[in-house]
């Protein structure tokens, strides 16, 4: 079968990305589609066997670029293993147990990183009691926040805030940790 020239050059940009793992060569995998439809011609059993290979490659890249943020606590891990998982049920691939263990340690580095930035944010500063109040009622605007000045105290509960939710994930409990974070920013009297 003879190809059009722009099909010959979207599926070879879409072969040298699959095979490398890179999920950028869907667009020229699909542009490719298109030409050959302009063209009449039928290209399924190409896209398949490039969907293939760039499935099957894409899923360890995505695994190895989760597990790197995972174990420095950075929760941008988690696109990642979602992009494995939707890569691997393409081609059925069990990364279930891999994915496990992901998250067992990106969650547990990242409780680690928001309790270590809570305590950081808490010797900060005292907070009024009115203060603390909205903070925790969330009444004033990021910007309002932003130009508050307890901006401290307020990003050392978001920081409390989601190494809580890491927590529960993984079902570790930190409310102790939280407490004494807590704790330790002085309530001053109005």
């Amino acid at each position: 079968m003879t190809l059009d020239k722009n099909v010959e050059e979207l599926f070879a940009e879409a072969r040298s990305r699959a095979e490398k793992g890179n999920t950028g060569f869907e667009p020229f995998l699909r542009g490719a589609e298109k030409y050959a439809q302009k063209v009449n011609v039928n290209v399924s059993a190409e896209v398949a066997e490039i969907e293939e290979v760039g499935y099957k490659a894409a899923v360890p890249v995505c695994l190895a670029e989760a597990r790197s943020r995972a174990e420095k606590g950075n929760t941008g891990f988690e696109p990642f293993l979602r992009g494995a998982e939707k890569y691997a049920q393409k081609v059925n691939v069990n990364v279930s147990a891999e994915v496990a263990e992901i998250e067992e340690v990106g969650y547990k580095a990242a409780v680690l990183v928001y309790l270590a930035e809570a305590r950081k944010f808490a010797k900060r500063g005292k907070v009024s009691r009115t203060e603390s109040a909205l903070m925790k009622s969330a009444l004033l605007t990021r910007s309002a926040l932003m130009e508050s000045a307890f901006v401290a105290p307020a990003f050392m509960e978001s920081a409390l805030d989601l190494a809580s939710i890491y927590a529960q994930r993984i079902g570790q409990d930190i409310s102790a940790e939280v407490a004494e974070i807590r704790a330790s920013v002085q309530i001053k009297a109005l």
